[in-house]
């Protein structure tokens, strides 16, 4: 379904696929949600950002902003395969086959992710974390902490004032 403003909300003309749960209020850019997705309310997803799921759910909660070009994704391929084409195994229909593993995603209340940030696959952020720009999240985030890419994920426990 391909909707191009809704009343209320903010939406530009993104692709919205399968078991998608949208929240009271929020505000999408030119993103694609794919699979079996749940939104928290007051939610903003920027431009070219791809939240997809083949089969596990993906829960992201209420006031998460996301950033542009970022992408959230439950599953990937087998990296033994002795074909790793994505193009040829769709042709082939190979290419549930070939899923290594599909794993919940969990993202919490209050979270920031940065531009370019890559979530994989059973990875679970805690309520007020924040994820700096180009990190790639392999491990699970606590709460309260400033994630950002460096040579490893780096931690930080976020202070207030």
């Amino acid at each position: 379904m391909n909707l191009l403003r809704k009343i209320g909300n903010r939406i530009y003309g993104q692709k919205i696929a399968s078991n998608i749960s949208l929240p009271v209020h929020y505000r999408l850019g030119r993103v694609s949600l794919v699979g079996n997705i749940r939104l928290g309310d007051y939610i903003s997803i920027a431009d070219h950002t791809s939240i997809l799921s083949k089969a596990a759910l993906i829960v992201i909660g209420s006031r998460v902003s996301i950033g542009p070009n970022v992408l959230i994704q439950t599953y990937t391929h087998d990296s033994y395969q002795k074909i790793t084409s994505h193009f040829y195994m769709e042709v082939t229909t190979e290419f549930d086959k070939g899923l290594l593993s599909e794993k919940l995603i969990t993202i919490g209340d209050d979270v920031w992710i940065g531009a370019n940030v890559v979530i994989l696959p059973g990875i679970k952020v805690g309520d007020r974390a924040i994820i700096g720009a180009n990190t790639v999240v392999h491990s699970d985030i606590p709460p309260d902490t400033i994630c950002f890419a460096g040579r490893d994920l780096s931690l930080k426990k976020r202070l207030y004032t």
